[in-house]
């Protein structure tokens, strides 16, 4: 069965409703999206000894299934510790949050070289 968006643009609305509807294209997309972010996050927590790893932002919406996968990796890898992985609690949020540091320290870091009258 094709998927409604075969050969067709979408945008971010329209993977979510089709997520949402458990569409199987979508859903085997966002579970390959999961297993490679696992794949990415096995290889952070072995160098930085990680014990939790938290997911946000606009994929906060596919969570279950991202975390799902992300966490199956992990559970069947070698670490001896093996992380958790977590929504945000801040949700869509979170790009704010991360906007508003990246300016502040920037803010902070050019500080000295501001001139004031």
């Amino acid at each position: 069965m094709k998927s409604s968006f075969y050969n067709e643009k979408i945008i971010f609305d329209d993977v979510v409703n089709a997520y949402s509807s458990r569409e199987p294209m979508t859903l085997g997309v966002i579970k390959k999206i999961g297993y490679l972010l696992g794949i990415c996050s096995n290889i952070c927590a072995s160098l930085l000894d990680l014990e939790v790893i938290v997911i946000g932002g606009d994929y906060i919406v596919f969570s279950e299934t991202i975390i799902e996968e992300m966490q199956s990796v992990i559970n069947n890898s070698r670490l001896f510790i093996k992380p958790k992985i977590l929504p945000s609690s801040l949700g869509y949020a979170a790009g704010v949050i991360g906007g508003f540091d990246v300016g502040t320290n920037y803010v902070i870091e050019n500080l000295s070289s501001w001139r004031f009258s």
